[in-house]
């Protein structure tokens, strides 16, 4: 009963919901759906749910910084995103990820990590 109450505890189930909140008001700054659209606002949601592990708003962000949205554009930055989602099985970041190896953006060009990802974000399609 003591890991029940650890994985269900008040304080896990809240940051969970509350991640989830910060990224659907992420996603509805980014593609201004009730609100005016503002990137640099989307790109602040991101950041609190990212951090608090939601690996959608991680991607996101990743994808933010890729692009110069909302932020500078930082292939590193980017590369860092990307690789807290790909960790966590998220397929669009390891596809990501694949891209920037292939063509050396924010790393060092490696054809063997890029096939990596690649193939690993195809087996989770």
């Amino acid at each position: 009963m003591p890991i029940l109450k650890e994985v269900f505890s008040p304080n896990k189930v809240f940051n969970l919901c509350l991640a989830g909140v910060q990224y659907n008001l992420a996603v509805m700054y980014r593609k201004g759906r009730g609100v005016k659209q503002n990137f640099e606002q989307a790109t602040d949601w991101y950041h609190k749910s990212a951090s608090k592990g939601n690996n959608q708003a991680q991607n996101c962000l990743g994808s933010m910084y890729y692009r110069g949205r909302g932020v500078k554009q930082d292939y590193t930055q980017a590369v860092n995103w990307f690789h807290s989602a790909a960790k966590q099985g998220n397929s669009h970041a390891q596809r990501s990820l694949g891209v920037m190896y292939s063509k050396g953006q924010g790393v060092k060009q490696d054809y063997n990590k890029a096939y990596y990802w690649y193939n690993k974000a195809r087996r989770l399609q």
